[in-house]
């Protein structure tokens, strides 16, 4: 393995009152006892809501923020032990994409400065013009300063940037959530790219499970600091063990308009880390039929339920309908788990999404997935894909949606006597 994080716990001292001289509140258990491996040129996606932790793991991995406990193997090598002097050299094998092109890059270096920059502090010999190619923009970029760069080309000059110094491991976090739905595309075809022509390794971090699944070998799945569910991509998409992994992939849209498929809405928000629930920390919210009061009381390990496939869920061996067919499918599984009340798993879902507001998302997620599986190439004039034409039609659609719900959006409401006219 050439990642292997053991036990990864971090946690942010709390606050003060009266000027820091009062009482210290409880710590922020930002990530509480994280543990998982990576093999090279493999991708784990992290995924989870925010402030579940995931941009905490991959800061800490890298020792941008020092650990409160854990060990983090990097080829057998102790990240958290290394002096100063090493860790800097191993800084060249463990490179990260931060998620805002806007704020990554320093507004006062053009690109040609910034993709020196770190060549040179590892003595390194390196052409920027070359660099520039390899994430598809052109050599003249290298004048510019990043006011005068979209937000695309940005992450482009992030990507080069973190490739420069020829890492083997190399942290995403988030790197396509600020950019629109065609960029997105084409920055996910990049990365792809780069891992094959490299062999690299990724932590892929985001939120949204549409964008990982076409990029991830494996997918671990965090909820308030811990990993509730970990198994190869294909296995989490097509049986999900976890209550709180259903309900994620339940917020993925569909790229057929005419599917049906209910929304598993979670009650409440995702509780405070300064201040976690007893036992499962998901059961304030679970949906599961099954949930007791050992949910309430004892913690569930995170165990395997099927080889490779482990997940933190006293009841993960329970295999409920998460509403994809609807309620007359669930009410045709004989041996679904039910409530006290006789209601199973999709009797419980509740639809969340107007017909209007399921097809834009319908149509933003099938350009995404036509521009990814038809693999466009990176422009090099903007953010303009080289793509063929199916992805070119599939994001025109995208961008019209978005135009037509804006100005639906835009324009003033009608009161009922404008409308009785």
């Amino acid at each position: 393995m050439l990642v292997d994080v053991r036990d990864l716990v971090k946690h942010y001292a709390g606050e003060r009152s009266w000027f820091g001289l009062g009482r210290a509140q409880a710590p922020v258990r930002a990530v509480d006892g994280v543990s998982f491996t990576i093999a090279s040129g493999r991708t784990l996606g992290l995924v989870g809501e925010s402030g579940s932790g995931k941009t905490t793991v991959g800061r800490t991995m890298l020792r941008l923020q020092e650990p409160t406990s854990g060990q983090v193997l990097f080829q057998d090598n102790d990240v958290f032990a290394l002096d100063r002097a090493r860790l800097r050299a191993l800084r060249r094998r463990m490179q990260i994409v931060f998620q805002d092109p806007y704020s990554s890059l320093n507004p006062r270096m053009t690109v040609e400065e910034t993709l020196r920059e770190p060549l040179e502090i590892h003595g390194l010999n390196g052409a920027v013009s070359a660099l520039l190619d390899e994430v598809g923009l052109d050599a003249a970029f290298a004048k510019r300063y990043p006011h005068e760069l979209s937000g695309g080309q940005r992450q482009r000059v992030g990507i080069a940037r973190a490739l420069s110094v020829e890492p083997q491991f190399v942290v995403c976090d988030e790197p396509v959530s600020a950019l629109d739905v065609s960029v997105q595309a084409q920055v996910l075809n990049l990365l792809a790219d780069l891992q094959a022509k490299r062999r690299l390794t990724y932590l892929f971090i985001a939120h949204d499970l549409a964008v990982v699944r076409h990029i991830a070998d494996d997918v671990a799945v965090m909820y308030l600091g811990k990993i509730v569910e970990r198994a190869p991509a294909a296995a989490i998409y097509a049986h999900p063990r976890h209550p709180y992994t259903r309900a994620l992939l339940s917020a993925v849209p569909e790229p057929n308009p005419h599917a049906t498929k209910r929304r598993i809405v979670l009650a409440g928000d995702i509780p405070s880390p300064a201040h976690p629930p007893s036992g499962c920390p998901f059961h304030p919210r679970c949906p599961h039929p099954k949930k007791s009061e050992r949910c309430r009381t004892e913690p569930p390990p995170l165990r395997p339920v099927t080889p490779g496939h482990l997940a933190a869920c006293h009841y993960a061996e329970e295999r409920c309908d998460r509403g994809r067919g609807g309620a007359a499918r669930a009410g045709a599984n004989a041996h679904e788990p039910r409530d006290p009340a006789g209601r199973g798993w999709a009797a419980i879902c509740v639809e969340a999404e107007s017909d209007a507001g399921r097809r834009s998302t319908h149509v933003r997620s099938h350009a995404l997935a036509y521009a990814a599986r038809h693999r466009a190439g990176p422009g090099r004039h903007g953010d303009l894909p080289a793509a063929q034409s199916h992805s070119c039609s599939a994001i025109a659609a995208a961008r019209d949606v978005d135009v037509a719900l804006a100005r639906r959006h835009a324009a003033p409401r009608r009161g009922p006597q404008a409308a009785g006219r």
